[in-house]
């Protein structure tokens, strides 16, 4: 049979337009597959969300450092007990015994580093100190040392608290992460009496570290671009041999962000350390801390 050249050139023409159709708003697959490989070699890991639908930016970031610096007011629960070899001393309740603070205002510092899309590093400090003059109205023994009832006494208690963790999210979403946490505290306790009776002046000082190990949980979660929650939990406990202590801790916040890089950031802090024993000569005895705190912080993020 033989065929019209016009109207094979208009079939031709009618073929190519369909198949223009068919891929209308997209690419052909293959060139589509080479400009996918081609983005994910340039985009920076780890730092940005975009949504399968159109390419389009949610807005979601893992900064890769935030830092959190500001303060926090606590209630505070302490008593500590010293002993020596030839002393057996005395259970003493700081707020009631020596009258110290419950409440009072206190520094605090949180860095967080980003080092992979599920990897972060998070540091902490905070330093709780209180002191006070007052006159006993009982007799009290710490270490070697006995405070008479009716001595005039000045007293210090500082503790200073050091955290590094490292955090591994099991799930990882441009919404949410969780994961598992493994970290450690170093507690800086310090404590010191000194005592004014019929013109003499005597007292103690003693001051140790009480490294902990700390396993835990971790969780954020993206309330839109400029809401953060975020929150950690953890315990360990150990009774062998020279150690016998018990750590645990939970931190709950949320983070606002009303300028993209800086915000603020609110959290609940609740710390039970209970110290009955650690690897010092000169520690025998124990020591409690019991800290409620609601901490208040300037936040900024890159």
């Amino acid at each position: 049979m033989k065929i019209n050249n016009n109207i094979l050139l208009l079939t031709i023409i009618l073929f190519l337009s369909s198949v223009s159709y068919s891929f209308g708003g997209d690419e052909i697959p293959e060139n589509k597959k080479k400009n996918k490989v081609k983005n994910k070699e340039n985009a920076p890991i780890g730092l940005t969300y975009k949504s399968g639908f159109k390419g389009k930016d949610d807005g979601f970031h893992d900064y890769f450092l935030t830092v959190q610096l500001g303060g926090f007011w606590a209630y505070n629960d302490a008593s500590v007990k010293l002993n020596s070899p030839e002393l057996e001393g005395t259970d003493i309740d700081l707020e009631r015994d020596f009258d110290l603070s419950n409440n009072k205002f206190f520094p605090r510092a949180d860095v967080i580093f980003r080092i992979g899309k599920r990897h972060q590093i998070a540091a902490s400090f905070f330093s709780l100190s209180r002191k006070n003059s007052l006159v006993l109205d009982r007799t009290v023994s710490f270490g070697d040392t006995t405070f008479y009832v009716n001595s005039g006494l000045d007293a210090k208690f500082r503790l200073n608290s050091y955290g590094l963790d490292y955090r591994f999210s099991i799930i990882k979403t441009p919404l949410w992460e969780a994961g598992v946490l493994l970290g450690a505290k170093a507690f800086d306790v310090y404590a010191r009496a000194e005592a004014h009776l019929n013109g003499f002046s005597y007292g103690v000082t003693k001051q140790y570290w009480a490294p902990v190990p700390l396993p835990g949980v971790h969780a954020l979660v993206n309330l839109g671009k400029h809401v953060v929650l975020r929150g950690i939990g953890d315990y360990f406990q150990l009774n062998i041999n020279d150690w016998d202590f018990k750590v645990w801790e939970v931190r709950p916040g949320i983070e606002i962000y009303p300028i993209e890089n800086v915000g603020l950031s609110f959290y609940y802090h609740y710390l039970v350390a209970d110290v009955n024993r650690v690897p010092e000569e000169d520690i025998n005895g124990y020591f409690k801390y019991k800290i409620s705190a609601v901490t208040g912080q300037l936040a900024v993020r890159f």
